[in-house]
């Protein structure tokens, strides 16, 4: 009986980890003036979240219990606090992202009981992606509340444009197409690209100001969005090598149990 507890307890405290570890690894890229401009930024955030899925879906298979999933949820939710400043929006945040986390562990246990023989990527795939939703959720949130971007203008929105722009000339392919100019039209087109995004921003965002920041996280959280399906699968197989772990070292074992069910008759 202890040491069921001492499982349970360890997959709860696994949970928060992995958290802890997505929120640590992407809030030095939040800060980064190139999110998106090179993989080495992304390597550590996309390496923790694949980890958070599939350790949270995992969990969501061995935790028959609410009360067991509600604790994971909110111990995960509570790391949070520890690499971001207080403030109100967490707990705004916390029934949503305690929504997404509880539907992802109910799909996962529905399709468990739902089944006659264990097939860990199908029940996966039926409910990790409400998590790594409410995770997403969460990443936009922490974006929205760092001091740099909490009160950004299109100004700093030009700045950040034209610095992603700068990055794009140390590429090979464009370095060498610049070379081929030469030095005082390279200058003139830099020059001149440089000033038609200040324009184009100032033009168009200068009157959505006050707005900037939420539109950012929302634009920050719609990227996120699209890339849930890579996610989804990473978590899935890493979720499969994991278990698999887990059954060699005794951690866990598969049952046989009769059970009834349910068919349809004419």
């Amino acid at each position: 009986m202890h040491a069921v507890s001492f499982k349970r307890i360890g997959l709860i405290v696994a949970v928060a980890a992995s958290s802890a570890f997505v929120w640590s690894a992407a809030l030095p890229w939040l800060k980064s003036p190139f999110l998106f401009s090179g993989w080495w930024v992304i390597v550590w955030p996309a390496l923790a979240l694949t980890l958070q899925g599939a350790v949270v879906g995992l969990a969501w298979m061995m935790l028959d219990g609410v009360l067991e999933r509600l604790a994971a949820i909110l111990a995960s939710w509570a790391t949070f606090v520890l690499f971001w400043h207080a403030d109100i929006w967490y707990l705004t945040m916390l029934p949503v992202f305690a929504g997404l986390w509880y539907l992802s562990s109910r799909r996962i246990r529905n399709d468990l009981t739902d089944r006659h023989k264990v097939r860990v990527s199908t029940s996966l795939g039926a409910g990790i992606s409400p998590a790594i939703l409410g995770t997403f959720l969460m990443l936009s949130l922490g974006f929205y509340l760092l001091p740099a971007y909490h009160s950004v203008g299109a100004s700093d929105v030009s700045t950040g444009i034209q610095g992603q722009i700068r990055s794009t000339y140390e590429n090979p392919a464009v370095k060498q197409q610049l070379d081929q100019l030469p030095a005082t039209q390279r200058a003139q087109v830099e020059s001149d690209l440089s000033k038609n995004v200040d324009s184009w921003v100032k033009r168009f965002l200068g009157p959505l100001g006050p707005f900037l920041p939420p539109l950012l996280a929302f634009g920050l959280f719609l990227v996120l969005w699209s890339t849930l399906f890579i996610f989804r699968e990473l978590s899935i197989w890493l979720g499969v090598i994991l278990l698999w772990l887990l059954r060699s070292v005794g951690f866990v074992h598969v049952e046989e149990k009769d059970v009834k069910a349910e068919v349809l008759v004419l």
